[in-house]
């Protein structure tokens, strides 16, 4: 987990980052820490196609975003 942050939030960030993984095979998922110390979530795009990455620190954009490609 990440050092600092409560075990929850982690864990949720975790656990959204499998869940895109399952639902966008084509897209790799990393959960960050920011420099503030803030989580987020990185998506990269594997097909080199189209849009590259997306990176926030709320997952249901993530998700928002990706569901619109």
């Amino acid at each position: 987990m990440t050092a600092g942050l409560p075990f929850s939030q982690s864990v949720r960030f975790y656990l959204q980052a499998e869940a895109l993984r399952r639902e966008f095979p084509a897209w790799g998922f990393a959960v960050q820490v920011w420099t503030s110390g803030q989580l987020c979530i990185e998506a990269v795009n594997r097909d080199g196609g189209g849009l590259y990455a997306l990176i926030s620190s709320d997952p249901a954009d993530i998700w928002r975003e990706l569901r619109a490609l």
